[in-house]
């Protein structure tokens, strides 16, 4: 038995739902383009200007109030993953020294994997783990500290930050600034757009950063189902314009679109 005005969302994610199951299916033999994001492509040369200075990457996938289990945050932390396999396959070719600053205890076996993967695939030595993943405890105070702390002690030539950001952002990025480091951030968190978009080199926003993540790991079913979501996103976003001048056009056919809807 359906909820009161609920029948209209229960089909749209019914058939939201089936075709993002058809489209992942379908993922081998043909992948949805996406558009190019400029955070992406700076990616590589954020690290080639670690490598031509000689300077370190740093990069973050956020603090340790996240976890990978949590709603909100753990698609992020994982979008944050996808960017750092990426990143370490890049420092490990152009022999540039990366530190990772670990908020997230559970992403630390998941960073030694992709590590390791990425530096065997160049037949270099693996870096020392103790030395590259850099555990700041979970305390934002203490992870902001730490964080600035490397920024001043190591001076980075290339900051990534990909993952959910809290307050510190305003202190991660300014450290960022002061060392002179190229800046790559990115959250689904819009709270704290203002002050990276002011800040950031490259600014990731939203959703983006699922993209970014599907895009560099080249998880076909992943960029088929995150364009399948930006349809029904597109088509949620028709239907409130749609509704809207028919209510202030034809009053009674928006009643009746509203109706239809459950609004």
């Amino acid at each position: 038995m359906f909820i009161a005005g609920r029948t209209f969302d229960f089909i749209f994610l019914l058939v939201l739902w089936i075709a993002i199951l058809v489209f992942m299916s379908i993922a081998e033999k043909w992948t949805v383009p996406l558009r190019t994001i400029a955070g992406v492509v700076a990616i590589d040369e954020a690290i080639g200007r670690s490598a031509e200075t000689g300077r370190p990457c740093h990069f973050t996938t956020g603090m340790g109030s996240g976890s990978l289990n949590k709603i909100e945050d753990g698609p992020q932390i994982m979008a944050g993953l996808a960017v750092f396999s990426h990143v370490a396959s890049l420092c490990a070719k152009q022999g540039v020294r990366l530190i990772v600053s670990v908020g997230q205890p559970d992403t630390i076996p998941i960073l030694e994997q992709y590590l390791r993967d990425a530096y065997n695939a160049e037949n270099v030595p693996v870096p020392d783990m103790a030395e590259t993943l850099r555990f700041h405890t979970t305390d934002q105070g203490a992870f902001s500290s730490s964080y600035v702390s490397i920024m001043r002690r190591e001076r980075p030539a290339s900051d990534i930050f990909i993952g959910p950001i809290w307050k510190e952002s305003a202190t991660c990025i300014a450290a960022s600034n002061q060392v002179g480091a190229m800046s790559i951030m990115g959250t689904a968190r819009f709270a704290h757009m203002t002050w990276l978009s002011s800040f950031a080199d490259y600014l990731l926003i939203g959703e983006e950063i699922y993209a970014a993540g599907a895009q560099l790991s080249g998880d076909k079913p992943m960029i088929n189902s995150i364009a399948v979501q930006d349809l029904g996103k597109a088509f949620a976003l028709a239907s409130i314009i749609l509704g809207m001048l028919l209510t202030l056009l034809l009053p009674g056919l928006g009643s009746a679109f509203k109706n239809l809807l459950g609004a």
